[in-house]
């Protein structure tokens, strides 16, 4: 099947200093990506020498993007062969800008990327509290490449949802539960320690939502 080719530009990085020194443990290698730094994805697939993690976070859109489909969240984009999405390092989140270059087959609208579902296994599982931290706003990204909206996000610093049986909570933002469900699933099973004993609390994240707008990052703790 012909596929569009999707270019990955590294676009802006924020770090919170301050998340790190309290949150995270002491670690010697944390992101090679470069602001600039591109990448080109062949038939959807994930670049050699992409960020795994950074992948994970926008691989459905590229993926769609390679399918010629479109236009996500009802016409967000100015260019609706296009994305700007965050990986989902809390700490450290990076937007990187998502764009077709070679359009292979028709343009059709797609809409939402999709999602990950959530856990079906509901026996003796961990209540997981989600508390949103720290929201960075790129006025000039937004300026460039999005569309005017009236609405965009409803999460306000010092926010806190719980997650039941590894179910998204009512209220939590869609977009958001994307970005952390399957670490939330991860919480709720008892699994922690991710990346080898990346947090202090072994038993929590910290994860950023995929708006490359305006990400967010939110503290995922097992309270249960």
């Amino acid at each position: 099947m012909n596929m569009n080719k999707v270019r990955i530009t590294a676009i802006r990085q924020t770090v919170y200093e301050d998340l790190i020194a309290k949150y995270e443990k002491p670690i010697e290698h944390t992101c090679d990506v470069r602001e600039g730094q591109q990448w080109l994805s062949i038939d959807g697939q994930q670049p050699e020498g992409m960020c795994p993690s950074a992948w994970y976070s926008m691989c459905e859109f590229v993926e769609s993007l390679a399918r010629g489909e479109g236009n996500f969240y009802d016409g967000w984009m100015k260019n609706p062969m296009s994305a700007m999405i965050s990986c989902n390092d809390g700490f450290r989140p990076f937007s990187f800008y998502l764009e077709v270059i070679e359009c292979r087959i028709p343009y059709a609208e797609a809409g939402d990327a999709g999602g990950r579902t959530a856990v079906s296994d509901t026996m003796n599982m961990n209540k997981v509290r989600i508390t949103a931290i720290r929201q960075t706003v790129y006025e000039d990204l937004i300026a460039k490449y999005e569309k005017p909206i009236e609405h965009t996000c409803d999460v306000r610093e010092g926010q806190q949802w719980l997650s039941i049986d590894g179910q998204q909570p009512e209220g939590m933002c869609p977009s958001a539960w994307y970005s952390m469900c399957e670490f939330v699933e991860s919480l709720a099973r008892g699994e922690g320690n991710f990346y080898d004993g990346w947090m202090k609390n072994p038993m929590s994240a910290m994860i950023s939502c995929n708006d490359g707008f305006r990400p967010f990052s939110f503290y995922l703790e097992v309270i249960e």
